[in-house]
């Protein structure tokens, strides 16, 4: 049986509609010949960042559905981390257990436009969870200039000082309540806040580019030894890394752990192509 380190990955259907109309929007009536292709579509680009990044660290995951997380499926001891890689349109149910996850201890680590819809694909103005996350969404958004860099330190999580490379996805975000640990400008762009025995992350960023990055060497180092540094800190730590003769993590290597009867399998292999 394939083995997971914890790690859920939100998968809602819901979603991948709602990132198909909106993207879909400016071919209009052509969508049938003109229909934005895998490559360029942005939600499935953020979900390749998210479970590249992931693998990258040498850890595994399970993509879990709208249905399962309804059913309880994040408060059965089995994950210590919940993804929600843009997540936008989830129901009140789904928000329900989210905040329940993170109360109870989990770990929960979302993008930029999270739940701003309903599971219908209605626009509802604001954030189901922007409370949980400390953040609130002020005035129109606006053009800014530059990257996003480090401010602040977080327990045993580095950033202060450090150039993520990439732009925050949403300009009108403020902090209310949470503890900004990256900006862009005066943008918040990560945000920190601890609710109960967990942890609510939100990464005002456009994770997009990690995808092709990843397989060079460059900024993509520094946003993903920040998230398996978070990862830490909510106890998930791979259980085998594969290193260079410098101990240095070898890019694009991916390791995949098996559990037959008492032996343990360890497969480890090159791994820089994109999902479909």
């Amino acid at each position: 049986k394939r083995q997971h380190d914890g790690i859920a990955i939100h998968y809602s259907h819901p979603s991948v509609q709602a990132h198909w109309m909106i993207e879909n929007l400016k071919v209009g009536k052509r969508w049938p010949v003109d229909e934005v292709k895998d490559d360029y579509f942005r939600f499935n680009g953020v979900r390749n960042s998210i479970t590249k990044m992931v693998e990258d660290l040498n850890l595994q995951y399970e993509f879990t559905g709208s249905r399962q997380i309804v059913n309880g499926v994040l408060n059965s001891g089995e994950f210590k981390a919940l993804f929600l890689p843009q997540s936008i349109a989830m129901s009140d149910e789904e928000v329900a257990r989210v905040r329940e996850f993170v109360e109870n201890g989990g770990t929960v680590i979302a993008d930029c436009r999270c739940a701003t819809m309903n599971e219908r694909g209605r626009d509802l103005g604001q954030s189901q969870l922007d409370d949980l996350f400390g953040i609130s969404r002020h005035g129109k958004r606006s053009a800014v200039t530059g990257t996003v860099s480090g401010i602040a330190d977080f327990r045993n999580v580095p950033l202060k000082g450090k150039s993520l490379g990439l732009t925050v996805g949403e300009t009108n975000i403020q902090a209310r309540g949470g503890t900004a640990l990256a900006q862009q400008k005066s943008v918040p762009a990560v945000m920190v806040r601890e609710v109960g025995k967990g942890l609510a992350i939100y990464l005002n960023l456009e994770v997009f580019p990690y995808q092709h990055w990843r397989v060079r060497p460059g900024p993509e180092a520094v946003m993903r030894e920040f998230l398996g540094a978070l990862l830490a800190e909510a106890g998930i730590e791979p259980r085998v890394r594969v290193l260079d003769t410098r101990g240095t993590r070898l890019p694009a290597v991916e390791v995949v752990n098996y559990q037959l009867g008492s032996q343990t399998i360890v497969a480890i292999f090159r791994n820089p192509q994109l999902d479909p």
